[in-house]
């Protein structure tokens, strides 16, 4: 008997390596936290392990039944298959995708896939090798995000006005739709474009300066600034992140109408406040020269129309206005002769002329007027009928329903405060008139007082000279005759004078002392008297 003696000492051991290296390699197909699948050729499951089985939602031994083209998405076969078909003819040696899978209750998860394929030693096709993850939540979750995204983009390209969003390179992010049109450029021609790119030179550079300071600092800057006849507001801003770094926002609003409103309050609120404090030459050619200015024109001209609604009174020119005319008019001018710019007055509403030698209607202009393109011309209506027109002229662009309103706004204004300040005027006239009135009805009112009082002195008067003329006339009555007996004694003084002076002619001379008395004493009484006598007659 001859016997063989083999050490398979190695062979065991290397079998026991194998049995736990398979041991190891099942363990970790099926504790595996991703799906791991042997796929056939053709497609058929051969292994899977549990993970998969939860993924789509089948029990091992239903999966087993299928081909993985059973449970592919219809959108993502034929796409899955083109790769096979790739691995298959060695153009590749293994690949990935993103692809959707059905589940079993009808529902779609989505999975990554990485392929790889086992050849046998005749290079024929043995198995491929699946791993599988769940993604779904992932895709869940871009697809939120890029809704939110989609929304905001939405939302920005809605903005009245310029949005962007830019990276610590200051390089874009985002632009919004009107800041793709302002620039005429797509996204992808701005994307990833910093300013100094998009604008070369001084203009992109100053952008970027700015950009980083506010990046920088952290704080928001807002400013405002005029680019032609527009106005823009510009807001940059910090956009914090959690733990990414910190964007940069910008927005920029066109704010002209805005502005426009707040210069035309403005103009407005001026006229009101000078109304009261010039004369109203100089008030007109103040508001008119507002006008002017806050519809950026270059003539201007404001004229009364008279009560009988045919004639106008020529007021009030501009200077750029009188600067380019040379023209003659007389103050008042027939409505029936005035150019297109007086069909304010005929129709009673407000005209615009953007392109005045285009007119039809147009009727040329005087030699030396300042000559026209654009004109807006406005009647100021009051109790049904026009008495006042004004207008502006030769704006460099054209005129806008805005300049229409705004030249409206301020003829009404003016008109009120000329209304105002000539009835105040004639408030004024009439009561300087009252009030010279009233001082010649006090003057007159004195005058009569006076003339009273007179009359009463008179009535007085002539009550105390009646009471007076009875005992003047008695007292008259009696000094006739107490004249008539003065008469007598006087007669008897001169007897005696004569008695006394015989005597002395016969040479006698006594008794002088007593005649010369007697002489003396007549004499006073009887000049009294007489006196007397004529003061009692008148």
């Amino acid at each position: 008997m001859v016997g063989v003696v083999l050490d398979v000492t190695a062979q065991r051991r290397d079998e026991a390596r194998l049995r736990q290296s398979e041991e190891e390699l099942r363990a970790a197909f099926e504790q595996a936290a991703v799906g791991i699948s042997l796929v056939a050729p053709d497609g058929g499951w051969l292994n899977v392990n549990d993970r998969l089985c939860e993924i789509v939602g089948y029990r091992k031994e239903e999966l087993l039944r299928l081909r993985f083209q059973d449970i592919t998405h219809a959108d993502d076969l034929a796409s899955d298959v083109a790769e096979i078909d790739r691995m298959l003819a060695r153009e590749i040696a293994s690949y990935s995708k993103e692809k959707r899978y059905i589940r079993k209750d009808g529902g779609s998860v989505w999975v990554n896939i990485t392929v790889a394929l086992i050849w046998n030693e005749d290079r024929t096709p043995k198995h491929f090798v699946v791993i599988i993850e769940d993604i779904d939540a992932r895709k869940s979750a871009e697809r939120e995000l890029g809704h939110t995204r989609e929304m905001l983009r939405n939302f920005l390209d809605h903005l009245p006005g310029l949005a962007y969003i830019k990276d610590q390179s200051l390089r874009m992010l985002h632009v919004n739709r009107r800041c793709r049109d302002l620039l005429h450029r797509d996204a992808e021609q701005l994307i990833g474009k910093t300013s100094a790119e998009i604008f070369p030179g001084d203009r992109g550079e100053g952008v970027s300066a700015r950009d980083r300071q506010v990046l920088d600092s952290g704080n928001s800057e807002v400013v405002e600034r005029s680019y032609g006849d527009s106005r823009y507001q510009s807001i940059r801003f910090v956009i914090r992140q959690n733990d990414d770094p910190p964007l940069l926002g910008g927005i920029t609003i066109d704010v002209t109408q805005r502005y426009k409103l707040e210069q035309r309050t403005t103009a407005l609120l001026e006229i009101n406040a000078r109304g009261g404090t010039l004369p109203e030459k100089e008030f007109l050619a103040c508001a008119l020269e507002l006008a002017e200015k806050l519809t950026t024109s270059r003539i201007g001209f404001l004229h009364f129309v008279n009560d009988d609604q045919e004639t106008i009174e020529l007021s009030t020119w501009t200077a750029g206005a009188l600067q380019s005319c040379s023209a003659m008019f007389d103050a008042h001018y027939p409505i029936s002769q005035a150019g297109i710019w007086a069909d304010c007055c005929r129709e009673s509403r407000a005209v615009c002329f953007n392109d005045y030698a285009a007119h039809p209607a147009r009727r040329g202009l005087p030699d030396g007027h300042a000559p026209l393109q654009r004109l807006i011309s406005v009647p100021v209506l009051d109790e049904g009928a026009v008495r006042m027109i004004i207008g502006v002229g030769n704006k460099t662009g054209p005129y806008d329903d805005f300049d229409v309103t705004s030249v409206q706004l301020i003829g009404n204004d003016v008109w009120n405060v000329v209304r105002r300040g000539r009835a105040e005027a004639d408030l004024a006239r009439r009561l300087a008139e009252v009030t010279e009135l009233k001082d010649q009805l006090e003057q007159a009112h004195l005058q009569l007082l006076q003339s009273e009082k007179m009359s009463a002195i008179g009535q007085l008067a002539a009550g105390v000279a009646h009471e007076l003329n009875n005992p003047i006339g008695f007292v008259y009555s009696n000094l006739g005759t107490l004249a008539e007996y003065v008469d007598d004694l006087l007669a008897i003084d001169a007897a005696v004078d004569r008695v006394a002076q015989l005597p002395a002619q016969a040479g006698c001379r006594r008794k002088p002392a007593a005649a010369c008395s007697t002489r003396f004493a007549g004499s006073r009484p009887r000049a009294t008297i007489r006196t007397s006598s004529r003061t009692c007659r008148s």
